[in-house]
């Protein structure tokens, strides 16, 4: 008589060689499949720092100096460099978990609330579903680290 073989996924998975599996669990406390042998560079990274420098550069200058068509030149020219990092942002796929969660903050800038924390409304808009998602998935990216400010 044939004897019944247990075939559960986790029965599975625990017969596979480490090898085998997309991700490595070895070494990591909580099997945390994001705990890959991170690259030693992540270009995404340096598509959203620029993104994020030009945003606070742009908001800087066109707080602390009047209006004037030099002013206008600079801060057009602040805008471009933030345009086009936020191109390449756009056609690289983050290869960290700080890229992974730097790109869940670019999502936020543009999908997350609508108002500032300072408006009375901020708390009910970000307790919608939609935001909670994307305010989680950073949080679990960035290790519970809050969200960094929208410029």
């Amino acid at each position: 008589m044939a004897q019944a073989i247990n075939t559960t996924r986790r029965t599975v998975l625990k017969a596979l060689p480490a090898a085998a599996l997309p991700f490595s669990m070895a070494g990591t406390a909580a099997g945390d499949p994001l705990a890959v042998e991170a690259p030693a560079h992540d270009p995404f990274m340096d598509a959203y720092k620029a993104w994020t420098k030009s945003r606070h550069d742009w908001v800087a200058l066109a707080t602390t100096t009047p209006n004037s068509k030099e002013n206008k030149e600079q801060l057009d020219a602040i805008w471009l460099a933030g345009d086009e990092a936020e191109i390449t942002m756009s056609n690289c796929i983050p290869q960290t978990r700080e890229g992974l969660a730097a790109l869940v903050h670019v999502i936020w800038t543009y999908h997350g609330p609508s108002i500032t924390p300072q408006n009375a409304d901020y708390a009910s808009e970000i307790a919608t579903t939609d935001n909670k998602f994307i305010l989680n998935l950073y949080r679990g990216l960035a290790l519970g680290k809050p969200m960094p400010e929208v410029v």
